[in-house]
Protein backbone atom coordinates (compact mmCIF):
# COMPACT_ATOMS: atom_id res chain seq x y z
CA UNK A 1 0.00 0.00 0.00
CA UNK A 2 1.20 3.36 -0.87
CA UNK A 3 2.43 6.03 1.95
CA UNK A 4 0.99 9.11 2.89
CA UNK A 5 2.96 10.59 5.39
CA UNK A 6 6.48 10.49 6.85
CA UNK A 7 6.65 11.44 10.99
CA UNK A 8 8.69 10.72 14.16
CA UNK A 9 12.66 10.53 12.29
CA UNK A 10 14.71 8.99 15.34
CA UNK A 11 18.53 8.41 15.56
CA UNK A 12 20.19 6.30 17.68
CA UNK A 13 24.06 6.59 18.45
CA UNK A 14 26.48 3.80 17.97
CA UNK A 15 29.30 2.70 20.15
CA UNK A 16 32.12 0.48 18.64
CA UNK A 17 33.76 -2.56 20.06
CA UNK A 18 37.19 -1.34 19.96
CA UNK A 19 38.27 -4.86 18.59
CA UNK A 20 35.97 -6.34 17.15
CA UNK A 21 34.08 -3.01 15.35
CA UNK A 22 30.88 -4.53 16.37
CA UNK A 23 27.61 -1.78 17.08
CA UNK A 24 26.15 -1.28 19.76
CA UNK A 25 23.00 1.31 20.15
CA UNK A 26 22.33 3.87 22.13
CA UNK A 27 18.78 4.57 23.33
CA UNK A 28 16.98 6.39 20.20
CA UNK A 29 16.58 10.05 20.47
CA UNK A 30 13.66 12.21 18.62
CA UNK A 31 15.73 13.91 15.73
CA UNK A 32 13.12 16.62 14.89
CA UNK A 33 9.32 16.99 12.54
CA UNK A 34 10.04 14.84 9.42
CA UNK A 35 9.48 16.62 6.07
CA UNK A 36 10.65 14.19 3.28
CA UNK A 37 13.17 11.33 3.37
CA UNK A 38 14.70 9.64 0.05
CA UNK A 39 16.48 6.84 0.00
CA UNK A 40 18.35 5.29 -2.36
CA UNK A 41 20.51 2.25 -3.26
CA UNK A 42 23.94 1.69 -5.04
CA UNK A 43 24.47 -1.69 -6.05
CA UNK A 44 28.11 -3.80 -6.84
CA UNK A 45 27.03 -5.54 -9.81
CA UNK A 46 28.83 -7.89 -12.23
CA UNK A 47 27.12 -9.89 -15.30
CA UNK A 48 28.85 -12.77 -16.81
CA UNK A 49 28.69 -12.85 -20.83
CA UNK A 50 28.76 -16.36 -22.37
CA UNK A 51 27.43 -17.74 -25.47
CA UNK A 52 26.57 -14.44 -26.74
CA UNK A 53 24.10 -14.04 -24.07
CA UNK A 54 23.90 -13.11 -19.91
CA UNK A 55 25.01 -16.58 -18.09
CA UNK A 56 25.11 -15.05 -14.66
CA UNK A 57 24.31 -11.71 -13.60
CA UNK A 58 25.43 -10.84 -9.29
CA UNK A 59 23.55 -8.07 -7.15
CA UNK A 60 24.60 -7.15 -3.62
CA UNK A 61 24.27 -4.23 -1.60
CA UNK A 62 26.99 -1.69 -1.95
CA UNK A 63 26.29 1.70 0.24
CA UNK A 64 22.84 3.89 -0.10
CA UNK A 65 22.30 7.58 0.40
CA UNK A 66 19.75 8.98 2.51
CA UNK A 67 18.45 12.79 1.83
CA UNK A 68 16.42 13.48 5.09
CA UNK A 69 14.46 17.01 5.23
CA UNK A 70 13.30 18.37 8.76
CA UNK A 71 11.98 21.57 10.18
CA UNK A 72 14.86 22.13 11.98
CA UNK A 73 18.01 21.14 14.24
CA UNK A 74 18.33 22.06 17.43
CA UNK A 75 21.53 23.01 19.23
CA UNK A 76 22.17 19.56 20.87
CA UNK A 77 20.64 17.38 17.97
CA UNK A 78 23.87 19.21 15.86
CA UNK A 79 25.95 18.11 18.58
CA UNK A 80 25.06 14.59 18.61
CA UNK A 81 24.24 13.95 14.84
CA UNK A 82 26.76 15.96 13.34
CA UNK A 83 30.27 16.60 15.53
CA UNK A 84 29.70 19.76 15.84
CA UNK A 85 30.47 21.74 19.25
CA UNK A 86 28.30 23.52 21.51
CA UNK A 87 29.57 26.21 23.97
CA UNK A 88 27.74 27.61 27.28
CA UNK A 89 25.85 30.10 25.06
CA UNK A 90 24.28 27.87 22.70
CA UNK A 91 26.31 28.77 20.32
CA UNK A 92 27.34 26.16 17.32
CA UNK A 93 30.44 25.82 15.85
CA UNK A 94 31.43 23.42 13.00
CA UNK A 95 34.90 22.46 12.36
CA UNK A 96 37.30 21.56 9.24
CA UNK A 97 37.72 18.39 11.60
CA UNK A 98 34.50 17.68 12.16
CA UNK A 99 33.11 14.03 11.41
CA UNK A 100 29.70 12.83 12.55
CA UNK A 101 29.13 10.07 14.67
CA UNK A 102 27.79 6.52 12.83
CA UNK A 103 24.00 6.40 14.27
CA UNK A 104 21.10 4.28 13.03
CA UNK A 105 18.01 6.33 11.99
CA UNK A 106 14.20 5.35 12.21
CA UNK A 107 11.26 6.64 11.03
CA UNK A 108 7.56 5.68 10.65
CA UNK A 109 5.93 6.34 7.01
CA UNK A 110 1.97 6.64 7.55
CA UNK A 111 -0.49 5.19 5.13
CA UNK A 112 -3.88 5.88 4.02
CA UNK A 113 -5.34 3.10 5.74
CA UNK A 114 -4.53 5.06 9.17
CA UNK A 115 -1.34 2.39 9.81
CA UNK A 116 2.30 2.69 9.31
CA UNK A 117 5.60 1.57 7.82
CA UNK A 118 8.38 1.51 10.31
CA UNK A 119 12.21 1.38 9.08
CA UNK A 120 15.27 1.67 11.16
CA UNK A 121 18.57 2.57 9.05
CA UNK A 122 21.49 0.75 10.88
CA UNK A 123 24.27 2.47 9.78
CA UNK A 124 24.31 5.64 8.85
CA UNK A 125 26.86 8.57 8.88
CA UNK A 126 26.15 12.21 7.60
CA UNK A 127 27.73 14.48 6.69
CA UNK A 128 27.21 18.50 7.68
CA UNK A 129 24.31 20.23 5.78
CA UNK A 130 24.05 22.67 3.43
CA UNK A 131 22.23 26.32 4.55
CA UNK A 132 20.27 28.42 2.32
CA UNK A 133 19.33 31.58 3.00
CA UNK A 134 16.89 33.86 0.87
CA UNK A 135 15.71 37.34 1.08
CA UNK A 136 12.13 37.94 1.70
CA UNK A 137 9.94 39.11 -1.28
CA UNK A 138 6.32 39.62 -2.55
CA UNK A 139 5.72 35.64 -1.30
CA UNK A 140 7.56 34.09 1.84
CA UNK A 141 9.63 30.58 1.30
CA UNK A 142 10.72 28.48 4.35
CA UNK A 143 14.14 27.42 4.13
CA UNK A 144 14.71 23.82 6.10
CA UNK A 145 17.46 21.78 6.46
CA UNK A 146 18.45 18.81 4.82
CA UNK A 147 20.90 16.35 5.78
CA UNK A 148 22.69 14.11 3.24
CA UNK A 149 23.78 10.79 5.15
CA UNK A 150 25.76 7.55 3.56
CA UNK A 151 24.02 4.21 4.79
CA UNK A 152 26.21 1.50 4.98
CA UNK A 153 25.99 -2.35 6.43
CA UNK A 154 26.58 -3.16 9.82
CA UNK A 155 29.62 -4.75 11.03
CA UNK A 156 28.40 -6.97 13.04
CA UNK A 157 26.80 -10.28 11.04
CA UNK A 158 23.44 -11.56 12.27
CA UNK A 159 22.37 -14.91 13.54
CA UNK A 160 22.75 -15.89 9.90
CA UNK A 161 26.04 -14.75 9.09
CA UNK A 162 24.90 -11.76 7.09
CA UNK A 163 25.09 -7.92 7.60
CA UNK A 164 21.95 -6.24 7.51
CA UNK A 165 21.38 -2.49 6.35
CA UNK A 166 17.87 -1.96 7.01
CA UNK A 167 14.61 -3.38 9.27
CA UNK A 168 11.33 -2.95 7.90
CA UNK A 169 7.97 -3.64 9.49
CA UNK A 170 4.89 -2.71 8.04
CA UNK A 171 1.65 -2.84 10.55
CA UNK A 172 -1.40 -4.72 10.26
CA UNK A 173 0.58 -7.16 7.63
CA UNK A 174 0.42 -10.98 8.59
CA UNK A 175 2.78 -11.65 11.38
CA UNK A 176 3.15 -8.12 11.82
CA UNK A 177 3.57 -8.35 16.42
CA UNK A 178 1.74 -5.13 17.82
CA UNK A 179 4.62 -5.78 20.58
CA UNK A 180 7.52 -4.85 17.99
CA UNK A 181 5.16 -1.72 16.16
CA UNK A 182 4.71 -0.18 19.69
CA UNK A 183 8.58 -0.61 20.62
CA UNK A 184 9.50 0.67 17.42
CA UNK A 185 11.59 3.60 18.71
CA UNK A 186 12.22 2.42 22.13
CA UNK A 187 15.67 0.67 20.52
CA UNK A 188 17.05 0.01 17.45
CA UNK A 189 15.00 -3.78 16.59
CA UNK A 190 17.44 -7.03 16.66
CA UNK A 191 16.04 -9.86 15.54
CA UNK A 192 17.32 -13.31 16.21
CA UNK A 193 16.78 -15.81 13.85
CA UNK A 194 18.32 -18.64 15.56
CA UNK A 195 14.16 -19.51 17.01
CA UNK A 196 13.47 -20.95 14.01
CA UNK A 197 16.21 -21.49 11.69
CA UNK A 198 17.65 -23.99 13.70
CA UNK A 199 14.94 -25.94 15.03
CA UNK A 200 13.28 -29.52 13.82
CA UNK A 201 9.51 -29.61 13.27
CA UNK A 202 9.47 -33.21 13.40
CA UNK A 203 11.88 -35.89 14.87
CA UNK A 204 10.72 -39.71 14.59
CA UNK A 205 13.09 -43.35 15.15
CA UNK A 206 10.81 -45.55 13.67
CA UNK A 207 7.84 -46.06 15.52
CA UNK A 208 8.84 -45.69 18.94
CA UNK A 209 7.78 -43.20 21.14
CA UNK A 210 9.35 -40.33 22.25
CA UNK A 211 9.27 -38.71 26.02
CA UNK A 212 8.32 -36.08 26.56
CA UNK A 213 6.76 -36.14 23.14
CA UNK A 214 8.23 -34.20 20.65
CA UNK A 215 8.27 -30.07 20.83
CA UNK A 216 10.74 -28.07 18.82
CA UNK A 217 11.84 -26.22 22.10
CA UNK A 218 12.50 -29.52 24.04
CA UNK A 219 15.93 -30.67 23.02
CA UNK A 220 16.25 -34.00 25.81
CA UNK A 221 14.55 -36.71 24.98
CA UNK A 222 13.77 -40.33 26.49
CA UNK A 223 12.94 -43.54 24.15
CA UNK A 224 12.71 -47.67 24.72
CA UNK A 225 12.92 -49.93 22.18
CA UNK A 226 13.55 -54.37 22.05
CA UNK A 227 14.21 -53.37 18.30
CA UNK A 228 17.60 -54.21 16.81
CA UNK A 229 17.59 -51.36 14.36
CA UNK A 230 15.30 -47.79 13.96
CA UNK A 231 15.06 -45.40 11.00
CA UNK A 232 15.95 -42.12 12.49
CA UNK A 233 14.70 -39.08 10.76
CA UNK A 234 15.10 -35.66 11.19
CA UNK A 235 12.35 -33.22 9.63
CA UNK A 236 14.19 -29.32 9.71
CA UNK A 237 11.99 -25.99 10.26
CA UNK A 238 14.20 -24.31 7.88
CA UNK A 239 15.12 -26.29 4.66
CA UNK A 240 18.94 -23.92 4.11
CA UNK A 241 19.83 -25.49 7.69
CA UNK A 242 21.82 -28.13 8.10
CA UNK A 243 21.07 -31.49 10.54
CA UNK A 244 24.19 -33.56 11.62
CA UNK A 245 22.63 -36.80 13.08
CA UNK A 246 25.28 -39.17 15.10
CA UNK A 247 24.58 -42.30 17.04
CA UNK A 248 26.80 -43.11 19.69
CA UNK A 249 29.35 -40.87 18.21
CA UNK A 250 28.94 -42.40 15.01
CA UNK A 251 27.75 -40.41 11.84
CA UNK A 252 23.97 -41.75 10.22
CA UNK A 253 22.85 -39.87 7.70
CA UNK A 254 19.14 -38.48 8.18
CA UNK A 255 16.81 -41.06 7.03
CA UNK A 256 19.19 -43.65 7.73
CA UNK A 257 18.93 -46.85 10.23
CA UNK A 258 20.42 -46.69 13.51
CA UNK A 259 21.85 -49.81 15.35
CA UNK A 260 21.25 -50.10 18.80
CA UNK A 261 23.54 -51.36 21.52
CA UNK A 262 21.87 -53.26 24.66
CA UNK A 263 21.33 -50.66 26.97
CA UNK A 264 21.82 -46.94 26.65
CA UNK A 265 22.31 -45.64 22.96
CA UNK A 266 22.61 -41.44 22.72
CA UNK A 267 21.29 -39.86 19.36
CA UNK A 268 22.43 -36.16 19.06
CA UNK A 269 21.09 -34.03 16.12
CA UNK A 270 22.74 -31.10 15.26
CA UNK A 271 21.19 -28.43 13.32
CA UNK A 272 23.33 -25.30 12.16
CA UNK A 273 22.48 -22.50 10.43
CA UNK A 274 24.63 -19.70 9.95
CA UNK A 275 26.66 -19.47 13.33
CA UNK A 276 23.45 -20.59 15.45
CA UNK A 277 23.37 -24.22 16.52
CA UNK A 278 21.16 -26.07 18.25
CA UNK A 279 21.77 -30.13 19.49
CA UNK A 280 18.83 -32.32 20.37
CA UNK A 281 19.65 -35.15 22.37
CA UNK A 282 17.46 -39.18 22.49
CA UNK A 283 18.77 -41.73 25.39
CA UNK A 284 17.74 -44.73 23.33
CA UNK A 285 17.42 -47.70 25.95
CA UNK A 286 17.90 -51.02 24.18
CA UNK A 287 15.96 -53.88 26.46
Amino acid sequence: MATIGLQDPHFSIITEDPITGYESYGTPERLAKAISADFSIELLEAILSADNGTAESFKQFKQGTLTLGVDKLLAGVKQKLLGAKVDKNGVVTYTAESQAPYVAIGFAALRSDGKSEYVWLLRVRFGIPNSTFQTLGDNATFQTPSLVGTVMRKNKPDSDGEHPFMRYLADGEPGAAQSAVDGWFDSVYEPDYSGTAVTLSDLTIGSISLSPAFDADVTEYTAVTSNATNTITATLNDNTADAVITVNGDSLTNGGSASWETGENTVNITVTKGTSSKKYTVIVTKS
